[in-house]
């Protein structure tokens, strides 16, 4: 790995942390709207986290190309 893919994958990881950091905010301000019952809150809990980090590893596998 290059040094220049390390500093890309470094500042991707914080671009994504921030991202992340947004996402779930903006999650929770919506979720109070949408989450009525407490499975219902626990399994939209889930699917947000499940495609964070679906979205999360796929930004980081196209920044250091596989």
């Amino acid at each position: 790995m290059t040094l220049n893919t390390q500093f890309l994958t470094m500042f991707t990881m914080v671009a994504m942390g921030v991202y992340i950091g947004a996402a779930y905010y903006t999650f929770k301000r919506i979720e109070k709207w949408w989450a009525d019952g407490i499975i219902r809150r626990y399994l939209l809990e889930f699917l947000f986290w499940f495609v964070q980090a679906f979205v999360f590893f796929y930004v980081l596998y196209q920044v250091n190309e596989g």
